[in-house]
């Protein structure tokens, strides 16, 4: 390596004795305990001390170079200078403050050797740059790969650093910036490892938690349906009516748990729409204000003049509130809740830093709380379904998972800090868009649930269409019911102009909801269909049209609801055809 060394002292003082016999014992052992124990600061300490040991320097310093291009002190012995202070990298990043040497932290170009000697000369660098214990010091950058990752620095030589002195330092030094640029990308590797098993488990669980909710909201649609049809038979006063509403509510929480599977499957159905997020979040305060306790003091502080997002409405909210609650479980001795906005842009450093996180210009929003924080053990499986770190009976463990879920699958990212005792803050973000706010619409009108005209029902799970068969009979349509996509061709290629609308699951065996409606419109371009399905992928529009017009029932749902929004989409479909 050709490298310029750079001295103040005037004199070459002769070495006791040969140094370079500790240093490569020392290696093999670091090496060993880096193995053992992945700490980079305990391996760059056993290193320090060898190297200073061995061309018998009161101390030294060692500092890495960060993700973000700044000096970090890896490794520290203190010298006589620092006056008792024992300096722990571990502990402080900011132990040499007060003491003015801007070279210490500061990475050395590659090549140059920085030599300063008090004994001969002072005035190149000059007093107050050096602190008046440092007699003479020494520092060499730590390379690899053609690049400076960072800088060693020895101090207070008993007999001076001169040219041999500075070129075993320089051996040294090529010895411990090898050492710490292996080690760091043994970390770098094994973190990527880590999180590819910790994404193909969260995949794992996804598609588990996905298929469950699937057949369990076909169950829902059955239990749930049949007991609403059940209690509006019955009067008011009959004494079953009471029974049959608390078994509805309970099917409703069923509902809401399937829901947050889908969140965290990240295969729930979204509609997003363009929105401000100050805005939203202003009208959302009251609603979460009745989340917290009065001992609670809620406080805002909103940008403003952020970028659009694209989200939907209804997921962030259940995002807000999944926190809020966490929040406020989190002080049951009262505290306060701060909510937050503003805009990033990911550059490189975060990027690093934060991996699965993507380029591009966010709007965030931070939830802070003072409660009673989460254990750094914990910290790590935050956002596993079914984790919890609540009492038992007190949480399911899907709040936080399926937070996560509709982050991700919005297109975001999450962090989260805490401290034992000093609060939790979560920060999610946001892609900003370009595109324009969505009109707000001025309510849905109530639709009566009764209608007329023959409806093509295709669903492959029996039960299922059993109930909405009956459902759509009882107020007044006519159906057609197929349990397979063969049986629903043949209906329809019989009389096309028949059918009202197309009914139809979204996923089945052999073709998909959107697939047999664009097959169906060969004959009719102007079918109407709504697709209905217990789960979803992404977003409605984007994974599952294929291009086919169409709107979107998720199950479970009641004879009322799936009336109702027949008579929505035929009412939308006529005044378009108007």
């Amino acid at each position: 390596m050709n490298t310029t060394t750079h001295h103040v002292s005037a004199t070459i003082l002769p070495l006791q004795r040969p140094p370079g016999t500790i240093l490569p014992d020392a290696l093999g052992r670091a090496v060993l305990a880096f193995l053992r124990h992945g700490e980079l600061a305990h391996m760059a300490q056993d290193l320090l001390v060898a190297a200073c040991t061995d061309l018998q320097a009161d101390g030294g310093l060692i500092f890495d170079i960060d993700t973000e291009g700044h000096p970090r002190l890896l490794a520290a012995i203190s010298g006589s200078w620092l006056d008792g202070i024992n300096p722990d990298p571990c502990q402080s990043e900011n132990w040499l403050d007060g003491y003015p040497l801007p070279m210490f932290g500061l990475p050395l170009a590659r090549g140059e050797i920085l030599h300063f000697d008090r004994q001969f000369s002072n005035t190149i660098h000059g007093d107050e740059l050096i602190p008046q214990g440092v007699g003479n010091l020494v520092g060499i950058p730590l390379e690899h790969n053609d690049q400076a990752i960072g800088s060693v620095f020895l101090f207070n030589r008993t007999t001076g650093f001169d040219e041999q002195a500075c070129r075993c330092c320089e051996t040294m030094a090529n010895t411990i910036g090898l050492a710490i640029a292996t080690a760091r990308e043994r970390i770098s590797r094994h973190q990527a490892e880590s999180e590819l098993r910790q994404a193909q488990k969260m995949e794992a669980l996804g598609q588990l938690a996905a298929g469950v909710a699937h057949d369990f909201n076909n169950m829902l649609t059955v239990i749930n349906g049949y007991t609403a049809m059940a209690g509006q038979s019955l009067e008011p006063d009959h004494p079953m009516r009471e029974g049959l509403d608390i078994a509805l509510e309970a099917g409703k929480r069923a509902a809401d748990l399937a829901r947050q599977l889908l969140a965290f499957s990240r295969r729930q159905m979204l509609q997003p729409r363009v929105l401000d997020l100050d805005s939203h979040l202003d009208r959302l305060q009251k609603l979460l204000r009745r989340l917290i306790r009065e001992d609670i003091r809620f406080t805002t502080l909103l940008a403003g003049g952020l970028p659009y997002i694209k989200a939907d409405p209804g997921q962030l909210e259940q995002v807000l509130m999944n926190l809020v609650i966490n929040a406020r479980d989190a002080m049951p001795e009262g505290g306060e809740l701060r909510l937050e906005t503003g805009r990033r842009s990911f550059d490189r450093a975060f990027l690093a830093a934060n991996p699965g996180s993507r380029p591009g210009d966010y709007v965030w929003f931070r939830l802070s709380d003072t409660g009673s924080g989460i254990a750094p053990e914990d910290l790590k499986r935050i956002f596993q379904p079914f984790f919890t770190t609540k009492e038992q009976g007190k949480g399911t463990g899907l709040g936080l998972a399926t937070v996560y879920g509709i982050v991700k699958q919005s297109g975001g990212y999450i962090t989260v800090e805490s401290q034992i005792g000093a609060g939790t803050s979560f920060t999610v973000y946001l892609p900003a868009t370009s595109e324009g706010p969505d009109r707000e619409g001025s309510g849905e009108r109530p639709v009566p649930v009764a209608g007329s005209g023959r409806i093509l029902l295709v669903e492959d799970d029996r039960d299922v269409l059993h109930f909405a068969t009956r459902a759509l009979l009882s107020r007044g349509f006519e159906v057609c019911q197929a349990a397979d996509v063969e049986l629903a061709i043949d209906l329809f290629n019989a009389d096309p102009q028949a059918f009202c609308i197309l009914v139809t699951d979204m996923v089945m065996p052999t073709l998909s909801g959107p697939l047999l409606a664009k097959q169906l419109r060969r004959q009719r371009p102007d079918l109407p269909a709504l697709f209905i399905s217990g789960y979803g992928q992404v977003t409605f529009e984007n994974d599952f049209l294929h291009g086919e017009k169409g709107d979107f029932l998720a199950k479970p749902f009641t004879g009322d609801g799936l009336a109702n929004k027949i008579l929505q989409v035929l009412g939308t479909s006529q005044a378009g055809n108007g």
